[in-house]
């Protein structure tokens, strides 16, 4: 057909990025036409999927040839399709029965959407082989983009395999585009091309018959692949851990690992390495204990004997070297002395978070084996038990959701946030549920789901409402007996060819071993159900790995429980290759939690939390993505406005958590070492200027032995510099804290012989003014809280050495050295993890990281601080020539409207402040005009909005130049004459180009993408 040729300009753009692509990187183009190489990089914000539903969301028509499509690589795409079905968008998709691998299931789910037609090609027919993998785009402005590599449409493929893509763009009248299209429609028009409706039928036939074959060749492998069981990289972790706890002399551990991530294996592979003599191995289900006992026997062989001890065994034998029991009957009194006089060197107790229970209590309190190991997936509990102290605060490993995710120990999971139409009646409500749940779907032959409701009634409700439209569900709350529970589990697993009752006594027990006073029998129900709504009883302890849709439809108000509902779907089953999660969102204060539960991030930093919103599935780990609709996105923006995530309620909510946990007072890197709130929150809260001000207020009773608000003082000068962000500041303070009569010289030494950066003059200047206190600016209005905080004097000889009076506070003080060498322990650990190895160029900045204006002007190695209205938009350093550039992106309705924008990754369009002219010193700053500017350097800082009062610091976006001239702009100004230029606009060009997940972040923001009101 005939293509409407591009603009000018737009020929101008497809050259300019073809220029910078194929023959000068650091020439300027657009990012949107640049050819980029595609790939799955999760970890560095880079997952093709991402580059696909860019391309989906913009273009106005699309034609996808790809050999294979499966549910799991469609399903991560429904968001985006349905939008595009929205605006109309058609849609072309060419896939074919290869090697039977493309998934009829797939397919149906495409054909639903009205946009699109699906063909499939008839390899049998061609008698050739059918390979592409191309996504064809057209755009209004008449270029197309064309993404073409090996990549299918399938969850691997789109994640996490090592795939090789290249986008390209080109003019609809470039030979390169009209070859693309004219072959993709000899292969759409081709006699083997066949209308979906036409084929699927046999096409499904088929694959039922091929499937099996497919999945039996599969499996072989995967046995092959077992039984050459070796633990994994957390295991391996846990092992060492286990064995330095049991070299230390320690008796406990306890195993923190999210469902479904090998708790049994781990505790065999620890078995294995430590070899005890005897084992007992406590569950709460006969069934658990005896897929424990073969899992176990995979792993140590002959080396032991083995034996289960439950309430169907006729012998209750204790004799094996190996014994897999239930707490139900080892907690009774005849069995436990039995199994006291078998003498185990060994006792693990599974699902320990349950060990608060009087059966656990009574096997604890009777046994006296030599080491404990308890193993849980939440170890906090809400009815207050403290599971850490039972098992002496010791964790052996703390496998976490992302780590689990990456490791591949956990069924991939696409998660999709609704905006839930709150003032809906509650039947359309209900519609828009079933609408929404239909069109997500799930993995497998039928759906197996648990829906998560905000009370009971609503429940029970929902469970009327769904019934009466064809579903089959069923309500659930505490007050049914756990008889009851088992029973709607095991119709909700059941698949749709099973029929007949369902006998409490042919099901697993699931919640064996739970205490429940006073509960009466159920009376069996049959048929399958498609669901099971509750409010929370499936929280934890439940065990469900055939769950392949769960759907909340209440309010986030804790990041713990919606990670456990959330695993409650995330167990690997047979014929299950993800679980779709559905989340309706309402206009909730806590919505801010749900990106934290999501990503892990509980550093509560809100710019995070928004960048991460907005990155969405580029940084999950793993196959599982995420998936916002706008209205949910806003709503979520919205709550972190306004959420306080420096509120003195949350820190010591956290102080609290942690304390428990470990048994003691939470030093500051035991925040980063439990993956607990940001550590360097502490060190300026509200009314505190350091981590012990804080513990001395809120908590006493485990605060330092500290003289008063002298000394706290001192550690205030400590906690500013706390985040660690430079070195030299690292190596002074440690050479001085290990009593260096010559400071200086021995930090140097210690730079010299370390990997690290080798650290400049200047910045041991600078460093030494930092800790003499002569950086800080005198006006500062803070300045009386730090006037104490001098770290170091002169020697005498040229060098330095501890202040005096820091001295004798060491030695009057034991606390107060403990206290410093707490915050030099957080330095060091922020640095080496985040920093080291990793600074730009010739400075201690790293890109990306994010800088507050004083650690800005104290990286500089400025002689002193500005404040931040001395600085304003940029500021120029003659001692160090250098001239930070400053940013805020998305600024108040009524403040002036700087014309400050990305036009590329790689240049920036910046205006200057008022009232200046194209002849200031600014602009021969800018331009490095004249001799004193030649060796100007200028960096930019960008940052989301100045008036986040909890998000201060800027992105660090490294050096830029100046380009062409100056342009004179009008901005308004309190005495600007009306069509006066007093201002100016500079062109910068980015020597490293802004990482793609930043700066969509920022440009989304540049753009409005991101506002809320």
């Amino acid at each position: 057909m005939d293509i409407r040729p591009p603009a000018r300009d737009v020929l101008l753009t497809l050259k300019a990025s073809l220029n910078t692509a194929f023959i000068d990187g650091r020439a300027d183009s657009s990012l949107e036409t640049r050819p980029m190489f595609l790939r799955n990089a999760p970890k560095e914000g880079e997952k093709f999927l991402c580059a696909l539903e860019e391309e989906l969301k913009d273009c106005t028509s699309f034609s996808i040839s790809v050999a294979f499509i499966s549910l799991s690589g469609v399903t991560p795409l429904l968001q985006v399709l349905r939008e595009a079905e929205k605006r109309n968008v058609r849609g072309r998709i060419l896939t074919t029965d290869y090697l039977g691998f493309t998934e009829p299931a797939a397919l149906k789910k495409l054909r639903g959407l009205k946009n699109l037609e699906v063909r499939l090609f008839r390899t049998s027919e061609a008698r050739v082989g059918f390979h592409t993998k191309g996504y064809l785009f057209r755009h209004a402005d008449g270029v197309d983009h064309l993404l073409l590599g090996s990549s299918n449409i399938t969850g691997s493929a789109l994640t996490v395999n090592q795939e090789w893509n290249v986008k390209l763009a080109s003019a609809a009248n470039g030979e390169f585009a009209k070859s693309a299209f004219r072959n993709f429609d000899a292969l759409w028009n081709a006699r083997e091309s066949k209308a979906l409706d036409d084929v699927l039928p046999n096409y499904e036939a088929e694959y039922k018959v091929r499937r099996p074959i497919l999945r039996n060749a599969v499996g072989k492998d995967a046995v092959r692949q077992a039984e050459r069981l070796n633990p994994n990289k957390m295991q391996r972790r846990f092992i060492r851990n286990i064995e330095r706890l049991i070299e230390q002399g320690e008796k406990r551990a306890l195993l923190i690992s999210a469902t479904g991530t090998g708790k049994t294996y781990a505790a065999a592979f620890a078995v294995q390495a430590v070899k005890p003599k005897r084992l007992l191995f406590v569950v709460h289900r006969e069934q658990i204990a005896r897929q424990a006992m073969k899992s176990f026997r995979r792993v140590l062989g002959d080396a032991y004997t083995y034996g289960v001890v439950s309430g169907t065994t006729a012998q209750k034998d204790f004799t094996p070297s190996a014994v897999f029991t239930t707490v139900q009957t080892l907690s009774r009194p005849d069995i436990l002395q039995r199994a006291k006089a078998a003498a185990f060197d060994w006792v693990i107790i599974d699902e320990s978070h349950r060990s608060g229970a009087e059966s656990y209590q009574r096997i604890m309190a009777t046994l006296e084996p030599d080491f404990w190991l308890g193993m849980t997936a939440s170890p906090d509990r809400m009815d207050g038990f403290d599971v850490y102290a039972l098992f002496g605060h010791n964790i052996a490993c703390e496998i976490r959701l992302q780590e689990a995710l990456d490791e591949d120990l956990l069924c991939p999971f696409h998660y999709f946030g609704i905006a839930e139409a709150v003032d809906l009646p509650f039947e359309e409500r209900v519609d828009a549920i079933i609408d929404n749940a239909d069109y997500y779907g799930y993995s497998g032959s039928c759906v197996k789901g648990l829906i998560f409701a905000k009370d009971v009634k609503e429940a029970f409700r929902l469970e009327a409402a769904l019934n009466a439209r064809g579903l089959r569900t069923k309500a659930l709350s505490g007050k049914e007996s756990i008889n009851a529970r088992e029973a709607a589990i095991a119709r909700l697993v059941m698949d749709e060819r099973e029929s007949g009752d369902v006998h409490e006594a042919k099901q697993p027990a699931l919640f064996e071993g739970i205490e429940v006073p006073g509960e009466k029998e159920a009376v069996p129900e049959t048929g399958k159900l498609d669901y099971l709504i509750t409010v929370d009883i499936f929280n934890e302890g439940v065990d469900i790995p055939e769950v392949n849709q769960v759907i909340f439809l209440r309010e986030t108000q804790s990041s713990i429980v919606f990670i456990q509902q959330l695993g409650r779907g995330l167990r690997k089953a047979e014929n299950k290759d993800f679980v779709v999660i559905l989340d309706f969102i309402g206009a909730y204060d806590n919505n801010y939690l749900i990106p934290i539960a999501l990503t892990g991030n509980r550093t509560y930093n809100k710019d995070d939390i928004r960048r991460e919103l907005l990155s969405g599935s580029r940084v999950m780990p793993g196959a599982a993505t995420i998936h916002f609709d706008e209205i949910s996105r806003e709503r979520i923006f919205k709550s972190i406005e306004t959420a306080k995530t420096n509120s003195i309620r949350l820190l010591k909510t956290h102080f609290e958590m942690l304390r428990r946990k470990i048994g003691r007072r939470p030093q500051l890197t035991d925040f980063l070492d439990h993956a607990s709130i940001d550590p360097t929150k502490y060190l300026r809260s509200q009314g505190c200027n350091s981590y012990e001000a804080f513990v001395a207020k809120h908590f006493p009773d485990v605060a330092l032995k500290l003289s008063g608000d002298e000394v706290l003082d001192r550690l205030a000068g400590l906690a500013r510099i706390g985040k660690g962000l430079r070195e030299a500041e690292i190596l002074l303070l440690e050479a001085a804290m290990d009593g260096c009569s010559a400071v200086l010289a021995e930090a140097k030494a210690r730079n010299a012989q370390s990997s690290c950066r080798q650290i400049p003059d200047a910045d041991w200047a600078s460093a030494i003014r930092v800790l003499t206190n002569a950086f800080t600016q005198t006006r500062d209005a803070v300045m009386p809280a730090f006037m104490r905080a001098v770290f170091l004097e002169p020697n005498g000889a040229g060098d330095w050495r501890m202040h005096a009076d820091w001295r004798k506070r060491l030695c009057d003080e034991p606390d107060f050295e403990t206290a410093c060498r707490e915050y030099l322990a957080l330095m060091r650990r922020l640095f080496e993890e985040r920093l080291s190895g990793h600074e730009y160029r010739d400075t201690a900045f790293c890109l990306y990281e994010k800088y507050t204006y004083e650690e800005v002007c104290r990286l500089l190695n400025w002689p002193r601080n500005l404040n931040a209205q001395t600085i304003g938009g940029y500021a120029y350093d003659v001692a160090t020539k250098t001239l930070p550039v400053f940013i805020n992106y998305e600024k108040k309705v009524d403040a002036i409207q700087y014309a400050d924008r990305f036009l590329s990754d790689s240049v920036l369009m910046a205006c200057s402040k008022s009232n200046r002219s194209v002849d200031s010193v600014d602009v021969d700053r800018f331009f490095k005009r004249g001799a004193a500017n030649a060796g100007n350097r200028i960096f930019l800082f960008v940052r989301r909005s100045k008036d986040d009062n909890e998000a201060k610091a800027f992105y660090f976006l490294g050096e830029i130049e100046a380009q062409g001239q100056p342009i004179p702009v009008s901005v308004p100004s309190s005495n600007a004459k009306p069509g006066e230029f007093n201002a100016f606009e500079v062109r910068y060009r980015l020597e490293t180009p802004v990482r793609s997940d930043i700066y969509d972040y920022l440009r989304g923001a540049l753009d409005g993408d991101l506002r809320t009101d």
